[in-house]
């Protein structure tokens, strides 16, 4: 395991842990959700790199801007700013080995992830989403959710445009203006439906963050992609990580031999 940083675009230094496994078919880049790090709640992210290393791929764990070990402010995160982020990611690890690349994005980590891959993204050849934020307005905005109108709301939002407050708290991270506007926005679906990558989805359908229905949604009739629905399970879907665990590596095991023998999934 090595810790190192590596320079997005602008400038900002992005914090993240390599682990490689011997003989490796594949990256795994993994990018966490908002208010999280780069080990995700509950130490997910750990668990999950150790899974997938043990499947033979190399792990790339890093904290977005604002987040974790990153030394901006919370406040300064914004949704162009992690793409900037995964971008300088995602070429540091072509960079080092030159293997095909599959991201695991969880929660708000897929808006980046996605948007970045709707830019073309040669080398990335699947997309794993757990609990995926896609409608973004609509989960925070209009109408949001009990949990984000605790920050986001009419009041607030107009305070933050006025210049009346610098940020908004939400379960203690600042949410920045910049990130509000963008929040305003940003609806990831037609990006997600125009990827032509095997998508591997998971989401608990008592979801209160993160609404189930949007991910069912996006995904509706959409080739080469499954959405695993883990019924009654919210956001993290805790009692059902150890077979999401599996399903994922399964998926992306797949994948790879695919790549290597030159078949289509």
């Amino acid at each position: 395991m090595t810790e190192e940083f590596v320079a997005a675009k602008d400038g900002h230094a992005v914090p993240l842990v390599v682990e490689e496994s011997e003989g490796a078919i594949g990256d795994v880049i993994l990018c966490h959700g908002l208010t999280a790090d780069r080990d995700e709640y509950s130490g997910l992210y750990v668990r999950a790199a150790a899974a997938l290393r043990a499947a033979s791929f190399n792990t790339f764990r890093f904290d977005y801007r604002g987040h974790g070990r990153s030394d901006l402010p919370s406040e300064q995160m914004t949704i162009a700013g992690e793409t900037a982020d995964l971008t300088a990611v995602m070429d540091l690890a072509w960079k080092r080995d030159g293997l095909p690349q599959y991201l695991l994005a969880t929660s708000f980590g897929a808006v980046s992830a996605v948007q970045r891959l709707a830019a073309g993204a040669d080398h990335v050849r699947g997309l794993v989403l757990w609990n995926p934020v896609i409608d973004v307005r609509s989960t925070f905005v209009d109408p949001g959710t009990p949990w984000s109108r605790t920050a986001v709301n009419d009041e607030s939002r107009g305070e933050l445009a006025a210049g009346a407050r610098e940020y908004v708290l939400l379960d203690g991270f600042r949410l920045g203006f910049n990130l509000v506007h963008e929040m305003e926005r940003t609806d990831i679906t037609g990006d997600l439906r125009d990827l032509r990558l095997p998508i591997l989805a998971a989401h608990g359908t008592a979801d209160e963050l993160v609404p189930y229905t949007y991910t069912e949604a996006a995904l509706a009739d959409l080739p080469r992609s499954r959405l695993i629905s883990l019924p009654n399970a919210g956001h993290g879907f805790l009692e059902h990580q150890t077979d999401v665990l599996r399903e994922t590596v399964e998926f992306l095991s797949g994948l790879a031999r695919a790549e290597g023998d030159g078949s289509d999934w």
